[in-house]
């Protein structure tokens, strides 16, 4: 048997050769189902990665890739993204919002309030350091009379013998205008202790006023509020 009866043999054992079961359209069709298939995979897991919190009764949707949150509230109302809000001010608050959300100290227009005292002036404390020694080296506070608005305050928290207390300066500059009633500065008002007010060389008015504390019924250095307050009122 030579080659050629050899392929033929195989030839005629394989027999026809059966027709495709597919066509081009059958591809397309294929490859558009298999298409739609990946986006919709690709869909799902975007969804998932989408977060969601319930914080205080408010439900949280985050977005990947750093999309914009939106907030939602537990009873179904729609909050817009990142909103801010403001501070409302009753119609008696002079207060403003800081930058930080917070209220500022209030600024009170008032005869005399202890917020208008401010912080510890060091001037004043370096003057009353200067007329009373016994002072150096204590720490200032912030006075805590009433001050009129403008004014400003220290207070020291000193020892005289068995008198205990505190020794608090105010000055009322001359900027500050006169109480229509008196024509005279806006006084300090002293609620517990004594307290003396000289007009100063400049036209303002200073106030030295003695508050006992820690259970002495008087407070310290009495006796030389008018002597001292003098010399403090001849600096300014």
């Amino acid at each position: 048997m030579d080659e050629q009866q050899l392929a033929d043999k195989f030839r005629d054992a394989i027999g026809e050769v059966p027709p495709p079961s597919f066509d081009t359209q059958d591809v397309l069709v294929a490859s558009k189902r298999a298409t739609a298939q990946a986006r919709k995979r690709l869909q799902s897991g975007v969804g998932v990665a989408l977060g969601v919190v319930l914080i205080g009764g408010v439900l949280v949707l985050t977005r990947p890739f750093g999309e914009s949150a939106t907030s939602m509230t537990s009873a179904g109302g729609a909050a817009a993204p990142n909103a801010s809000s403001q501070m409302s001010l009753g119609p008696n608050d002079n207060t403003a919002p800081t930058g930080s959300g917070g209220k500022m100290a209030p600024n009170n227009t008032e005869t005399g309030s202890a917020a208008n005292c401010g912080a510890p002036d060091p001037g004043l404390a370096a003057a009353l350091v200067a007329e009373l020694p016994s002072a150096t080296g204590v720490e200032t506070r912030a006075a805590d009379v009433s001050c009129p608005a403008g004014s400003a305050g220290v207070a020291f928290e000193l020892t005289d013998g068995s008198n205990s207390g505190k020794l608090e300066v105010v000055l009322v500059p001359a900027s500050v205008p006169n109480d229509p009633s008196t024509n005279d500065k806006p006084s300090v008002r002293v609620a517990n202790g004594s307290s003396v007010t000289v007009k100063t060389r400049g036209g303002g008015a200073l106030t030295l006023a003695s508050l006992p504390m820690n259970g002495s019924t008087t407070g310290p250095y009495v006796g030389q509020l008018t002597d001292i307050a003098a010399r403090l009122a001849a600096r300014y």
